[in-house]
């Protein structure tokens, strides 16, 4: 599209939450990235993803055997390409131990305000 973005590498930087975007084309998997989610999880105090950035965290097997929910739109497509994850529709968030995701952008308002309080 023309837009330049800049950016630095984090490094082992330690974050208390970090939340994976979503979009409907999310990132594509790749061994940084997954790499990153799994540092993620082991040095922040909470993972998020709102909506499809659910599918970052499930390709990085980050959702195995956990709770989860994305847009309804996208849960049956979760669901089929991760099997070992327990995906909720019906919930507008759901938080499985320190990984929080949410159905949509206007569940994530509510996820936000979870996390706030």
């Amino acid at each position: 599209a023309g837009i330049r973005i800049d950016s630095e590498p984090f490094g082992e930087a330690v974050f208390d939450t970090v939340m994976f975007a979503s979009g409907v084309e999310t990132a594509f998997a790749s061994p940084a990235l997954n790499g990153f989610v799994k540092h993620a999880l082991k040095t922040s105090r909470r993972v998020a993803a709102p909506c499809t950035g659910a599918f970052v965290l499930a390709e990085a097997g980050a959702l195995d055997g956990r709770r989860a929910t994305t847009h309804w739109r996208f849960a049956g497509d979760l669901k089929r390409r991760f099997p070992k994850v327990a995906v909720e529709e019906d919930q507008i968030f759901i938080v499985d131990g320190s990984i929080w995701t949410s159905a949509g952008m206007a569940a994530t308002i509510d996820m936000a305000l979870a996390m706030i309080e």
